[in-house]
């Protein structure tokens, strides 16, 4: 189950190595699957997997693109805004409207 709530595609903007940026794409879907992948290409890795969201938690696991990847946390929705955290920190993802 997911929050419809969620459901869409979502981004961020995430520092690299010299003062680059790469915009990372976090598509979720209410059947409870995700796509995730990141620009520019090899600014992380892309993957695919199931999740759950409800009631300001979540969890997903990687099924394709990254070995044994599962990770989690919670997540509060500020309109176009969800502030997501997890193993990699809190950060807060706009709703794509692409």
């Amino acid at each position: 189950m997911v929050d419809p709530a969620l459901v869409g595609t979502w981004e961020i903007m995430v520092a690299k190595r010299g003062g680059r940026q790469a915009r990372w794409i976090w598509q979720i879907a209410g059947d409870g699957t995700y796509k995730f992948h990141a620009e520019p290409f090899g600014a992380a890795q892309p993957h695919e997997g199931t999740m759950t969201a409800a009631n300001g938690h979540w969890t997903l696991h990687a099924l394709k693109g990254l070995r044994n990847w599962s990770d989690g946390g919670s997540y509060e929705l500020h309109d176009t805004i969800a502030v997501i955290t997890g193993k990699l920190g809190t950060g807060a993802w706009k709703r794509s409207f692409e």
